[in-house]
């Protein structure tokens, strides 16, 4: 990973030293390729990371894949579109890199074989897909959507289909910059090979990841594929607390159940996952009494493990 990083480092003061005989301007600068979080193959001998280039007389940015030898420095680009691609994701044997785009209208999960071929699309769902993640196996993707589980103002007052009030009887109406719109996020599965995606969150109003700045580390696959667990918040009154768990659902669907927390006695935000390769223990982080700790337990078991 570091020697990656270092690769990736170089090259960077490398283009940059290329116009080191060139005033700095704001101009200059929006030439610059703008490079992404990098993703690390499994193997450790590539990277693939986003650039993006902005285009100032269209005031627009576009983003495009490129995959780094780790090894010997070469670069190669892997997606050239007009519509962005983002969040790369090594399939665990190394062999595709699945990524979001919205080439085909609202964001979806693609795959492009890093062998050779077009990006193959993956995901077709409404509202469009966001945190994609591959199963262990490689069998099947993992990703968000939202899912309308309230009744539009139209569909409550058919007379008034034009009508663009809102309406409110609860605090949490609205999320930093963000209404509650009667749609919430929701974890999904699916077949690599295809099929319907299946909703693991199903009648559940509720976010995950959580408002408004979770992402991807929110979730998590377990070791042997057969679970998930994911950060949400589920209490009474939801604009009086900052108190999330994490839950543990079957991948094939089934309810979830609460995993065992790591303070029995007191609220905090628990999030982040991450399950340990080859065991049965999930590690996370909580804020709890104004202190940041981490904490794992083992999943076959109601016991916990704190270090602050």
């Amino acid at each position: 990973m570091n020697r990656a990083a270092c690769t990736l480092l170089v090259l960077l003061c490398a283009a940059a030293f290329a116009h080191g005989q060139e005033l700095l301007t704001p101009e200059l600068l929006w030439q610059l390729g703008r490079v992404g979080p990098p993703e690390v193959s499994p193997d450790g001998r590539s990277l693939v990371f986003p650039v993006t280039r902005y285009d100032l007389a269209k005031d627009t940015g576009n983003s495009d894949l490129w995959l780094l030898d780790t090894r010997t420095g070469g670069l190669r680009r892997l997606t050239t579109h007009e519509k962005s691609d983002s969040t790369p994701r090594f399939s665990p044997d190394g062999q595709r890199v699945g990524f979001l785009s919205a080439r085909g209208g609202e964001s979806q999960v693609y795959a492009i074989d890093l062998r050779g071929g077009e990006p193959v699309r993956l995901t077709s769902v409404k509202n469009g897909a966001s945190n994609f993640d591959w199963s262990p196996d490689g069998a099947t993707i993992s990703f968000t959507a939202r899912v309308r589980l309230d009744p539009e103002l139209a569909e409550i007052y058919t007379d008034l289909p034009k009508a663009k009030a809102r309406i409110i009887d609860h605090l949490l109406y609205r999320h930093w910059t963000e209404w509650q719109d009667g749609t919430y996020s929701h974890l999904f599965v699916q077949p690599v090979a295809g099929g319907a995606p299946r909703d693991l969150m199903e009648g559940q109003r509720v976010d995950t990841p959580l408002k408004p700045h979770g992402g991807r580390e929110q979730i998590a696959w377990s070791p042997d594929g057969r679970e998930l667990c994911y950060t949400a918040k589920q209490v009474e009154r939801p604009e009086a607390s900052t108190d999330s768990d994490l839950y543990l659902v079957p991948a094939d669907g089934g309810p979830a159940r609460a995993s065992p927390r790591a303070w029995t006695a007191s609220t905090a935000i628990r999030s982040t996952p991450r399950t340990g390769a080859g065991s049965r223990s999930t590690a996370w982080s909580a804020l709890a009494s104004r202190r940041t700790a981490c904490a794992s337990c083992s999943t076959s078991a109601q016991a916990a493990r704190c270090a602050s």
